[in-house]
């Protein structure tokens, strides 16, 4: 990782959990006055907490749809390429990566299923296999 690209990644994980920290913050206040049985800052509600709270939910969303849904997904896209110099042949193949393999098995054998119906004379894994050495 470059040194910019480094600095960046710190940058908005500095800003996530500025916006975590901060929710937190203006949840307790809110518990704390229920608790009490008393009338809820007005704090809670002003425009600048309203954008916190939407901007922690955006994130809880998005870290739910990376845990419950994008390592189940399966993409598949098929092209047709066509070239005047291959008029009469053809090759069907099949490219994948990203399937980053864990301990427990996700999408692998519905990845073997897809491939093997789509009979492809050649197979290209292009990257991105294992998340860790489990996954082997």
């Amino acid at each position: 990782m470059h040194r910019s690209e480094f600095i960046s990644v710190g940058v908005l994980l500095a800003i996530i959990l500025a916006v975590f920290i901060i929710e937190s913050c203006l949840l307790f206040i809110f518990l704390e006055a229920r608790l009490h049985k008393a009338k809820c800052p007005a704090i809670f509600f002003s425009k600048p907490a309203l954008l916190i709270h939407t901007l922690a939910v955006i994130g809880l969303l998005c870290l739910a749809y990376g845990f419950f849904i994008e390592p189940y997904r399966v993409e598949l896209k098929k092209i047709e390429i066509r070239t005047g110099k291959l008029k009469s042949a053809t090759l069907r193949l099949v490219q994948f990566s990203d399937i980053h393999c864990n301990r427990k098995p996700l999408n692998e054998q519905k990845l073997v299923e897809i491939t093997n119906s789509l009979k492809p004379d050649v197979i290209v894994f292009t990257g991105d296999c294992l998340n860790s050495a489990a996954g082997l």
